[in-house]
Order: structure tokens, then C-alpha cells, then sequence
């Protein structure tokens, strides 16, 4: 170990035996210097223990900023299980390796964290998931899949800003139990996914929350690409599941997705264990203002046979340059092919939506001057569309 990685050890342990955290001590933990982080600036050493070692020593209300012009190989997962309200940097870059891409289920693991805020200052902080040799070793994702590079689970007072984040495996967050999150200014891309394929359609998500409350998400940017010589599109935007309640979405661009922003129950896959204390909430309280789409569904309801009641959901402000603006899908299925489930599905669902709208939609809309409802007799479909305009057909009628 050179002198230099040695200084910066020495430091993390001189903060780590600082003040304890209190009220009292909240003013003396400001003021104290930031635990910076330099990379081993070499691909085949893991530099996860190192950013490990910084959240440890000023995690309880500290700073830990990764150093700018750096770039930092993660073979392991990071661990902000020492994160008490603390502020973590981003203005290097992280890169995964090929190895950690299949061997770990998360990259950022915020289990149980209460109070984080993982920014970048610069808007320089980019995150490579490296999971593009990854797609292209096997074809299929299977019907239920879904590893997520940012995994929040039964954790509170989060926000994560200005990053730009590129293909991750699956999921980019994933949150569960969670309640009180912020994610704003963030740039999220995939490349060279299978394409448009049933079982890889929901390939790559990127939110995709169930059992949370309190959540913001504004000014993202996402883009789904699939490989050469495949056709799109694939991945979903957004996928809102059971429990999920008073959700406020704006400022959205979403393009070559197969899915915009959905409420889409049992995205999260039979594996998913809600609190067992906890009776499946409504789905509610749900608004999603100024989304840009340009893909195959861009909003609606994607039920996978559920009794679940959902209610007060908006689409307001909806512009679709390509694809279905929005559907109520009561009997989704992800693969596709079983036909008498299907038909089973939607003789016996009795799904239940009440006070949903899709407002001031344009753009590409075709024909449609409303949702697509798939129902049947004892569903309560209570869905209203309003102020639909088809700016296209417009333009063309008037050549301009």
C-alpha cells in the first residue's frame, strides 16, 4: 500500500472515533471534514471497501464524496447500512464488473437506511451497471425476474439527484416498505437489450415500488435501447405495485420503452413478501403530470389477476409520439401464451377502479379518443378521459 491510500485510511479511522451522534453534537458533525475517496485507480482491485470504510467513518450524519476525475470498479456491493442522514458524493464515476453484474442482487444497498442523500453536485456522477454482456448471454429474462441496482427496502428519507445511471441488469430502484423518497434530475439509459420479446418485455424498470408512500419522482430522463438488428421496444419506465400510495410524478421523458408509466400489480413477482402485519392497501393517491412517450403503452393499468382496489390515479399532461396512449388491462399476463388463464381471468376478476383519469393527452393518438378497457361484467371500472387531442393528425390535416 502506498503512503497515499495509507493517508486516506489513517483518516477514515481518525473520523470514525469522532463525536457520537446526538442532538447536541449535530452542529460539531456539520462542520467536520468529509471523509474523500480515491479509487485504487486499477480495474482488478475491488474499491468497494474503501467507499465501505468512508460510510462507516461518516456516515452518522457525515459526507463522503467520491472524488471527481476518478473512476471507482466495484466487485463488491456498497453497504449504506451506516448511513444516518448522511450526504454521499458522486462526481467520479463507478464502474461494476462483469463478475459482481450476476453475483450480487443489489450494488446499493439502503436496507433499513433512514435518511440518505446520494447526489451529484457537479452532475458529473455516472454509474455503469455493465450489464450489457450480460443481456447478450442468454435471451429470455424469465416471466419473473428482477435484480435492482439501488435497492431500498424498509427504509425512509431518501433522495437521490442529478446522476446519470446506464445499463443496469434489471431494475435501476427498487423500493419496498419504504416510504418518504425523492429522485429528481436523473438520466437513465439501457443498450443492446434483447427487444421486443413477451417474457423481456419488463426486462429493465426503472422504478419499480410496492408498500411505499411519500414518493417524488421529477425531471427524469430514461431511454430504452435494444440491440442491432432487434426491434424494440422494451423495459417500463415505471411500475407502481401493491401498497403504493400518494405518488407524485412529473417532468418524465420516456422513449423506446414497452412500458411508460404503469400501475402494475405483481411487477414485483410472487418472491415479494409484504409485512405480515400488513393488509394489502388500496393503490392510490397516484399523479403523474408532463410525461413525454414514445414506445409501445405509455400509461394505464397492467392487473395480473388481482382483486386489489385501485383508486384516485391521474395522467395529466400526457404526450405520445408513438405507441398506445393508455389501457386498463384487468387480466395482464406477462408471457403471453396462456390462453385459458386468460379467458378464466376475465370471467371471475373483479377488479376494481374508481376515479381514474387520463387527462389533456396529444400527440400521436390515432384513432383514440380514450383508454383501452379490458373488463368484464363485475369489475368496477370507474375510468374517465378528458381533453384528448390528436396533435398529429392536426399537423397533417393542415400540412404544417
Amino acid at each position: 500500500m502506498n503512503i497515499f491510500k495509507l493517508s486516506v485510511l489513517i483518516l477514515f479511522t481518525g473520523l470514525s472515533t469522532g463525536t457520537p451522534y446526538s442532538p447536541e453534537s449535530t452542529k460539531a458533525l456539520q462542520k467536520r471534514a468529509p471523509c474523500t475517496v480515491f479509487s485504487n485507480n486499477d480495474p482488478t482491485l475491488d474499491d468497494a471497501p474503501l467507499i465501505n470504510a468512508a460510510l462507516t467513518a461518516c456516515g452518522n450524519s457525515g459526507t463522503v464524496i467520491l472524488s471527481a476525475s476518478q473512476t471507482f470498479t466495484l466487485h463488491t456491493p456498497l453497504q449504506f447500512e451506516p448511513c444516518n442522514h448522511c450526504d454521499f458524493q458522486i462526481e467520479g464515476s463507478i464502474n461494476i464488473t462483469t463478475a459482481a453484474v450476476t453475483a450480487y442482487k443489489s450494488t446499493f444497498n439502503l436496507t433499513g437506511v433512514q435518511g440518505a442523500t446520494i447526489r451529484s453536485l457537479t452532475a458529473q456522477g455516472l454509474l455503469d451497471g455493465n450489464a450489457v454482456s450480460y443481456w447478450y448471454s442468454r435471451w429470455d429474462s424469465g416471466t419473473w425476474s428482477g435484480d435492482p441496482f439501488f435497492e431500498l427496502a424498509n427504509s425512509s428519507s431518501i433522495t437521490i439527484s442529478n446522476l446519470s445511471i446506464r445499463n443496469v441488469k434489471q431494475r435501476f430502484f427498487r423500493a419496498t416498505n419504504a416510504s418518504n423518497l425523492s429522485f429528481s434530475k436523473l438520466n437513465l439509459s439501457v443498450d443492446g437489450q434483447w427487444g421486443e420479446y413477451p417474457r423481456n418485455e419488463a426486462e429493465t424498470i426503472g422504478f419499480e415500488f410496492g408498500y411505499v408512500n411519500n414518493i417524488s419522482i421529477a425531471n427524469i430522463d430514461m431511454a430504452f435501447r435494444a440491440r442491432p438488428n432487434h426491434r424494440g421496444p422494451t423495459g417500463i419506465c415505471a411500475a407502481f405495485d401493491t401498497g403504493s400510495q400518494n405518488i407524485f410524478v412529473r417532468d418524465i421523458s420516456c422513449t423506446g420503452a414497452w412500458g411508460g408509466i404503469l400501475v402494475m400489480i405483481y411487477t414485483l413477482g410472487p418472491d415479494f413478501k409484504p409485512p405480515p402485519s400488513l393488509a394489502p392497501p388500496p393503490i392510490s393517491n397516484i399523479t403523474v403530470q408532463n410525461l413525454t412517450f414514445n414506445g409501445t403503452i405509455a400509461t394505464g393499468f397492467k392487473n395480473y389477476w388481482s382483486d386489489l382496489p385501485m383508486k384516485n390515479i391521474t395522467w395529466d399532461g400526457v404526450e405520445v409520439l408513438g405507441g398506445t396512449p393508455a389501457t386498463v388491462d384487468v387480466c395482464y399476463l406477462r408471457s403471453h401464451s396462456v390462453t385459458a388463464w386468460v379467458n378464466q381471468c376475465r370471467q371471475q376478476v373483479n377488479a376494481s377502479f374508481e376515479d381514474a383519469w387520463f387527462r389533456g393527452y396529444r400527440g400521436d393518438l390515432k384513432d383514440a379518443v380514450g383508454p383501452s378497457v379490458y373488463a368484464n361484467n363485475i369489475s368496477h371500472v370507474d375510468v374517465h378521459a378528458e381533453g384528448w387531442a390528436n396533435t398529429i393528425a392536426l399537423l397533417m390535416k393542415t400540412g404544417d
